[in-house]
C-alpha cells in the first residue's frame, strides 16, 4: 500500500515539475484583392467588406453548425479577424492604394 502511494505521490510530483506546454497556434491568412473596386463608393466598400467576410471565414476553419460547441469561438475568431482587416484599408485615398491585396488572418 505504501509502495503504491509513494508512486503516486513521485508521479504528480514530476507532472507538477514539468511545465505544460500548449502547441503553437499557427497563423493562416489570406489574401483579399481588391484593385478592382473603386472604395470611394458605397458598392466598392460593400464589395470589400464581403471579400473581407467571406476571407475571415475561410481563415477561422469555416462555419460550424450553430449548435456544435465551437460556434461561439469561430465568430469570434471571425470578428476579429474581420476587424484586423477592415484597420488595414488604407484611408484618405483609398482610390491610389488599391493596387495591394489585403491581408485577412487568424490564429488557429
Amino acid at each position: 500500500m505504501l509502495k503504491k502511494l509513494a508512486i503516486i505521490c513521485v508521479a504528480i510530483a514530476a507532472l507538477q515539475a514539468a511545465p505544460l506546454q500548449a502547441a503553437p497556434a499557427s497563423a493562416v491568412h489570406v489574401a483579399v484583392p481588391y484593385g478592382d473596386l473603386n472604395l470611394a463608393s458605397a458598392q466598392g466598400r460593400m464589395a470589400l467588406h464581403r471579400r473581407l467576410e467571406v476571407a475571415a471565414g475561410m481563415v477561422c476553419g469555416g462555419e460550424p453548425d450553430m449548435k456544435m460547441p465551437g460556434y461561439r469561438a469561430y465568430r469570434r475568431c471571425v470578428f476579429d479577424a474581420l476587424q484586423r482587416a477592415i484597420d488595414k484599408v488604407p484611408a484618405g485615398r483609398p482610390q491610389m492604394a488599391a493596387a495591394q491585396d489585403l491581408t485577412v488572418q487568424a490564429r488557429r
